[in-house]
């Protein structure tokens, strides 16, 4: 053998006189490495080294041949898929190694080049074989041991003795399109299956932070409690921190400019009439920690705008809906409040803080985005509804764990500043009812929430009290349920029915009374007295005269009011 100038090797084959006619132009000569196999274990080949294998061919008869390593014998052939693998990293695949498809060769490893960003491969693919790989197919290290370590436990799955020898790389076919010249190779079924490229996900979107919430590289990202994704970075700034998140591919296209994320806590605890309820987050999330995201309406990212992580989920829907609620009296105010109407929660109080005159209280609250528009209006009102003991009786106990703020929606232009009220009601009758106003000259026993009466029967309420301009009289605000506005006429006559009467005269007494409810909370009673034709209907916010006494002879008036 000769070393040649130019670093090839040349050397002499002396070869057995019968086989001389078989040297021609398309004869090849192959150089076989040993290789252990549980197939077929050969001791011999193990001891004799490299061997030199002679393959026949046609041609004309020819003395100079190109000796070529087994590992590029496929080359040879015609009709071969020849293909480029490239790799952060070798991954222990070298130069032979096969590839599988559903545990069959059907090609190997060509050769392995190291280049400045990772490792390049030269792949061949079997003629007959060519078929089955296509454009969304996806090459993968056969990995000879698989561990992963869970809540659950170990969970350990390790390769065939033949495999754990060979090594390789395993196919996962897909279906579409035609067969690419350069694929990634990864370095497990899953990560091929999400996308991963090395041995961890690259980012989808960066969030921030002022400060780090209780997450770490591996926390899990979900949608609606689902698990879409996990923390892949964190790194701290000099004024935030960057949360680096690898959402998985099939599920990116949840991701909007509506998208808010938050930090998702260890447990929430809710504390009300039905009692005490705690609801925990899986052990997993509870020790690596949680983030999660929704599409909130009313939010929108702006183009180029950094993504927020947000403390909590309060905070996340927060954005842009903050108001003001001033109170004199913050006793029965918290933070974490629930902002409610018609029973479900549309905001939340998030903090309380004094006035810059020290002479009442802020209370900061969000409006869930999707609420905004609707309840940040004028004319909305806001009042906290706690229990009341009574001589009617005890009220609202429903709320005794844990009060709320009541709205009533308004209809004005845009507000963020409201007073907030200390009585409200809360019956869903009257919140799209007729308001009309009654003057008397004084309020008396009348309360927000006392009833206002139709023969015997409650047709609406009393929802507030106002000092006339003068300072004259009160202004009682009433609400007549939509059902029964009708009743109410331009010329209706309005009076107290406190649920007792007393008349004297020289031939004795007289008691006449109400209900039992009606003689413990009062009433406002009404009327009206026949005309022709019927007077129309009372205008919105009509003003009306609030007689101490019932007219004398309103049995008899007998109005017909047709409902409609």
């Amino acid at each position: 053998m000769t070393l040649q100038p130019d670093g090839k090797v040349t050397g002499e084959l002396t070869i057995d006189p019968s086989v001389v006619d078989l040297m021609r132009t398309g004869t090849r000569i192959e150089m076989n490495s040993p290789r252990i196999s549980l197939n077929d274990a050969k001791l011999s080949e193990l001891l004799t080294g490299n061997t030199l294998e002679l393959i026949p061919g046609e041609g004309e008869p020819q003395q100079r041949f190109t000796v070529l390593p087994s590992s590029k014998s496929l080359l040879q052939q015609p009709n071969v898929l020849e293909l480029q693998l490239t790799a952060p990293e070798s991954y222990g695949i070298d130069v032979g190694q096969p590839i599988s498809l559903h545990g069959i060769k059907i090609g190997q490893i060509l050769t392995r080049e190291l280049l400045a960003n990772g490792v390049s491969f030269t792949a061949a693919i079997e003629a007959k074989y060519r078929n089955l790989v296509h454009k969304d197919s996806k090459f993968v290290v056969n990995s000879r041991l698989d561990v992963k370590l869970g809540i659950d436990g170990i969970d350990v799955q390790g390769a065939s003795a033949q495999e754990w020898i060979d090594g390789g790389i395993l196919i996962l076919p897909g279906s579409k399109g035609e067969p690419l010249g350069k694929y990634p190779l990864y370095s497990s079924v899953d990560k091929a299956t999400d996308g991963i490229l090395g041995n961890s996900p690259a980012t989808t979107l960066t969030l921030t932070a002022t400060s780090l919430p209780d997450v770490q590289t591996g926390s899990v990202v979900l949608y609606r409690k689902f698990q879409v994704g996990e923390i892949t970075q964190i790194r701290p700034k000099a004024n935030e921190f960057e949360v680096d998140v690898y959402i998985q591919p099939e599920y990116r296209k949840l991701l909007t400019d509506k998208s808010i994320f938050w930090a998702e806590g260890g447990a929430k605890v809710q504390l009300n009439g039905s009692g005490l309820t705690v609801q925990a987050s899986p052990l997993n999330r509870a020790l690596k920690g949680a983030i999660s995201f929704d599409n909130l309406e009313g939010v929108t990212l702006d183009k180029g705008a950094k993504r927020t992580l947000y403390a909590n989920e309060t905070a996340a829907r927060a954005v842009g809906s903050q108001i003001i609620l001033r109170t004199f009296d913050a006793s029965k105010l918290a933070a974490g409040m629930p902002i409610r109407y018609l029973g479900i929660n549309i905001g939340q109080v998030e903090s309380l803080k004094l006035a810059p005159e020290r002479n009442e209280v802020l209370a900061k609250a969000v409006l869930y985005p999707e609420y905004v528009q609707s309840f940040a209006r004028a004319g909305t009102r806001f009042s906290i509804v706690s229990p009341e003991i009574s001589a009617a009786g005890v009220n609202n106990l429903d709320t005794l764990f844990q009060p709320y703020i009541n709205v009533e929606p308004g209809k004005g232009g845009t507000l963020r500043t409201f007073e907030l009220q200390t009585a409200t009601i809360t019956d869903s009758r009257y919140l799209d009812g007729l308001s009309i106003i009654l003057d008397t000259a004084e309020a008396g026993s009348l309360q927000v929430g006392t009833p206002v009466l139709f023969r015997g029967l409650e047709v609406g309420t009393v929802t507030g009290f106002n000092l006339g301009a003068m300072s004259d009289r009160v202004q009682v605000s009433l609400r007549i349920s939509q059902k029964y506005q009708q009743l109410v006429r331009q010329n209706s006559v309005f009076w107290l029915a406190s649920g007792y009467n007393l008349e004297f005269g020289l031939t004795g007494g007289v008691v006449k009374s109400g209900t039992f409810q009606q003689f413990i909370r009062g009433g406002i009673a009404f009327a009206t007295p026949p005309t022709t034709p019927l007077a129309p209907k009372a205008s919105v916010n009509q003003h009306f005269l609030l007689n101490p006494q019932e007219p004398k002879d309103w049995h008899d008036w007998g109005t017909a009011i047709p409902h409609f």
